[in-house]
């Protein structure tokens, strides 16, 4: 029997949303039947770094250069390499949850997933939430569009879709490093942002309005050149174990999005939601990304995904 071994590194705050992900892989590909005896490692950044020193690069410079094997991270961190992964962020692009699970595990994201090893060594394998839809939170309520304006919203550096969607409604997009830095909320404490585009199971401060303009998707990636090595029972045992783990994942985020709205008040959160007409007044102004995108990704792309 054939000895594998895999690392797994989580780079992301909260951790325990990425922690479950892999141990959900993990626990699926137990289950599988292959002429491989897998070893999978999976470590946070202090685990990694106690065991193999420092990481020498960022997260998906790692994947790529086969430093480590597996990971998970947002799509538009993908984007930089593949522009394609972007689409998925765009505001209002899915209807409901239903509507992204059949994009995601169906034939759209299943051959983004593989195209993904034409621009780089790596390949998705399945498609997270970690946290499911974007809303903005503060620590100062924010009652209506208008109290949007000219606020300065923390927005992921990697993520010039959602930078363009939060001008578009007249907030000042400012970048912070991304999930690894738990959405930048040093950055509201220390005065240097007012709000945070972020999602309930991230969330740290007082008040959120409630848009749902976009879902906060991750994906699971496998190293490509060490997939193709493998068996091809351990190849399809993988990306098996990955889609279980990836639709175990989201239906997670989406019971806990429910509970956080169960317990709010409790805890001492405040949610507001959009009137009808302000909600309308939202998406119209945010149709101008779709202007400046749409000729970046295929022809009939985001049509093709609408129609799912």
């Amino acid at each position: 029997m054939k000895n594998v071994k895999i690392k797994w590194l989580i780079a992301h705050q909260p951790e325990r949303l990425f922690l479950r992900t892999a141990n959900a892989f993990a626990n699926a590909l137990q289950k599988k039947k292959t002429n491989s005896m897998v070893e999978l490692e999976i470590h946070t950044m202090s685990t990694y770094t106690e065991k193999y020193g420092a990481p020498r690069d960022h997260l998906l410079n790692l994947l790529n250069d086969g430093e480590i094997q597996m990971t998970q991270t947002e799509v538009s961190a993908y984007g930089l390499w593949n522009r394609n992964f972007m689409v998925f962020d765009l505001p209002f692009l899915f209807r409901d949850h239903d509507h992204c699970t059949r994009v995601v595990e169906g034939k759209i994201g299943q051959a983004m997933c593989q195209n993904l090893a034409n621009n780089a060594n790596m390949r998705g394998l399945a498609f997270t939430y970690s946290g499911g839809y974007r809303v903005i939170g503060s620590n100062e309520p924010i009652n209506s569009l208008e109290d949007l304006k000219n606020l300065r919203v923390l927005s992921s550096l990697a993520n010039p879709i959602s930078q363009e969607t939060l001008a578009a409604l007249g907030a000042v997009a400012t970048p912070h490093g991304g999930s690894n830095d738990n959405h930048g909320y040093a950055k509201i404490e220390d005065g240097l942002a007012d709000a945070t585009e972020t999602t309930y199971i991230r969330f740290q401060g007082k008040h959120v309005l409630k848009t749902n303009h976009s879902m906060f998707l991750t994906t699971i990636a496998i190293n490509n050149e060490f997939y193709q090595g493998l068996d091809s029972d351990l190849q399809q045992a993988i990306a098996e174990a990955a889609l279980e783990a990836g639709h175990l994942e989201r239906q997670w985020s989406i019971d806990e999005a429910q509970e956080f709205e169960e317990k709010c008040i409790e805890n001492g959160v405040s949610i507001t939601e959009l009137s009808a007409a302000e909600m309308k007044e939202f998406r119209d102004s945010v149709m101008k990304v779709y202007d400046t995108w749409e000729s970046q990704f295929p022809p009939g792309m985001i049509d093709h995904i609408r129609m799912q």
